[in-house]
């Protein structure tokens, strides 16, 4: 698939797939959406460090995980690479068995403009880690992104202080009923 840009939607709803294999995206270097790539895999249960590494020409990952409901956690390096992501829109939405994602999950995403709803409905999600979007410097929206994450019960310091170009939060720890 070395000429494929868009795999949005490709295994949306494929409810018993368990696992990614591991290098699926190696030689996808010109793909630039994977929005809705693995919604509503409700057994996904984990997925390998670098998926992305190679898809450097990657910007849209809108609800490309969103409702995977028996994912527990984020791998380190998921997103490496992917200088060029603006949208996160959803990404995580509905990952309801979500505990723990990598402090530089993001770390090379710096053009990444919408976080909207990324975590939203985590409920499950006990911690933040710091630095988390320190990078994410283009970052304009943030609006719902914790919402309705039930498990948390702090904020790291600073998490936003490199985020000066955002305008919205609305709604972004809405119902963080433990903080």
């Amino acid at each position: 698939c070395t000429k494929t840009t868009d795999f949005g939607g490709c295994f949306s709803s494929c409810v018993n797939l368990t696992s990614i294999p591991e290098g699926l995206f190696d030689n996808c270097t010109k793909t630039t959406d994977f929005n809705r790539c693995f919604s509503d895999c409700h057994n996904l249960t984990s997925i390998p460090e670098g998926l992305f590494g190679n898809c450097t020409e990657a910007t849209d990952f809108s609800n490309c995980f969103a409702a995977c409901s028996s994912l527990t956690l984020i791998p380190e390096g998921l997103f490496d690479n992917c200088v060029k992501a603006t949208k996160f829109y959803s990404c995580f939405e509905g990952c309801r068995n979500l505990t723990s994602m990598p402090e530089g999950l993001f770390d090379d995403c710096r053009v990444a403009k919408t976080f909207e709803l990324c975590f939203r409905g985590c409920y499950k999600l006990t911690s933040i880690p710091e630095g988390l979007f320190d990078n994410c410097t283009a970052a304009m929206d943030f609006s719902a992104c914790f919402e309705d994450c039930s498990g948390l019960t702090s904020i790291p310091e600073g998490l936003f202080d490199n985020c000066t170009k955002t305008t919205d939060f609305g709604g972004c720890f809405s119902s963080c009923v433990n903080l």
